[in-house]
Order: structure tokens, then C-alpha cells, then sequence
């Protein structure tokens, strides 16, 4: 889908001033002006920073975590042979292999990245898909040999949307996807439940008929809250095709 050329910054509306250089007439590929300005670039650069400079992460879901043992326990240490895990990873281990488990972000979520998922998600200003656009499609490079799959919706949530959120950020990255999947879930939102609902949730997805040609698949969803509807698709996944390698990847955690 093709980037639109935006003056103001999507993020603070700050006017963008956009300099056509000569070579880009001769480098025969489209040339993507930037959506952020210089300010909320950095924003969002020094996040992906800190997530990626991590010593003290969950080694298989990558939550920050802290030493402080009077901490919340969803933020706490815990160990489990050998490895530094989270609270919800300690849970998840007791009931799923550790490759179902192991999960990639792409940004801790904080106060930035929630305005912008509350704004995208909730507000239905879907232009501001496109401020993680080029970051999808760097990733992309990474995955192209694998299909990315994303989450289905349940009927009441996309008639309320009228859009699926995490489809748009593909479509906007020029990121082929497909669902492989029947939602056979309550219909709840997940932001709508508490902690125990979600991880004890009954597996809301099933795998339909679609064959899967590609030896790898890559589940794709917009944020990594407890887990559960990342965890469920890809057991799902496992259960069906257990020869193939399955990983997932969010924009936040």
C-alpha cells in the first residue's frame, strides 16, 4: 500500500519539510518521506534502544525486569533451569514447550507506545499505521521466507473497528499475510479481562483448512500483554503442523 506524503509529523503534527534530492529520480525504487519528525523519531528510536540494550530482560519474552524483590510480581525475577524469566513465562512453562513460549518485541510498552496503539487501535486514526511501517518492513527482510500470519478478530470487535488493526500495519508495510485461523473464542476483548482470565483462557483459535506450503511461520500481533492469545495461536499452529518452525513478534511487550 502506497505511503501518502504527510506535512505534518503523525505523531505530534509538528509540519515535516521534505528536501527532493536529484538522485532519487535515477534509483528506480519509491522513495518513502519520513512521518515522524526529528523529535519523535528519536522517541521512538531511543526506546527501540533501550529494549534492545536489555541486560535484565525475560530471556524468553524480553520484559523488562527488576531486582527490587518488593516489586510486582508481574515485574519480578524468577528462575526456571537455569534462565531469567518473567512472571508469565514461569506460568506458560508449565503448561508449553519452551519454543512456543520464546517471543521477539520490537518495543517495551510504555506511555508512548500505548497513546499510540489507544489512538491507532481504539480512536481509529489508522494513519498513524504508517509510523511503523518502515520498522515492519526492515523486520520483513529478516522473515520473508516465513508466512506471516495474524490474529482473527471476533465479528462483534470488527464490526465495532470496522478494521483489523494488525492486518492495516502489514498492509501498510507492504507485508504479505494471511490468518490461518477461526476465531472460536467469547468474543471479550483482551484489554477487557483481568490477568488469571486471560491465562486461563480455553484455546479461542482453531486452524482451518488452509494449507501451509512454507516450512516456517511467523505470527504477527500488535502488543504481548500476558501471552495468551500469542501462546494459544501458536500451539494451535504447533498442533496442527508439528513439523514446522513457528515464531511471533509484537510491536510492544
Amino acid at each position: 500500500m502506497s505511503q501518502p506524503l504527510t506535512h505534518n509529523c503523525l505523531n505530534c503534527q509538528e509540519p515535516l519539510y521534505h528536501d527532493f534530492k536529484l538522485h532519487y529520480l535515477w534509483q528506480f525504487k519509491k522513495v518513502l518521506f519520513p512521518v515522524l519528525c526529528l523529535s519523535c523519531q528519536q522517541k521512538f528510536d531511543c526506546l527501540e534502544k533501550i529494549y534492545q540494550d536489555k541486560k535484565n530482560g525475560c530471556h524468553l519474552c524480553g520484559l523488562l525486569l527488576s531486582d527490587d524483590a518488593t516489586e510486582d510480581a508481574l515485574t519480578r525475577k524468577y528462575h526456571h533451569d537455569g534462565q531469567l524469566i518473567c512472571y508469565h513465562c514461569k506460568h506458560w512453562r508449565t503448561k508449553y514447550p519452551i519454543e512456543l513460549i520464546r517471543h521477539q518485541a520490537i518495543y517495551p510498552h510504555n506511555e508512548l507506545i500505548q497513546d499510540w496503539l489507544s489512538s491507532f487501535k481504539d480512536k481509529g486514526d489508522i494513519m498513524l499505521g504508517y509510523i511503523m511501517a518502515e520498522k515492519l518492513g526492515k523486520i520483513y527482510k529478516q522473515y520473508k521466507n516465513y508466512l506471516w500470519v495474524v490474529l482473527p478478530n471476533s465479528k462483534e470487535l470488527l464490526e465495532q473497528r470496522q478494521f483489523h488493526a494488525t492486518g492495516l500495519l502489514l498492509d501498510f508495510a507492504d507485508i504479505p499475510y494471511t490468518c490461518p485461523f477461526n476465531y472460536v473464542g467469547d468474543g471479550k476483548k483482551q484489554t477487557m479481562k483481568e490477568g488469571t482470565e486471560r491465562t486461563e483462557l480455553i484455546q479461542p483459535f482453531e486452524v482451518n483448512t488452509e494449507e501451509i506450503k512454507e516450512a516456517s511461520i511467523l505470527v504477527f500481533d500488535d502488543n504481548y500483554t500476558t501471552g495468551t492469545a500469542i501462546i494459544h495461536a501458536k500451539s494451535a499452529l504447533a498442533k496442527t503442523y508439528p513439523e514446522k518452525i513457528i515464531k511471533s513478534i509484537t510491536i510492544s511487550r
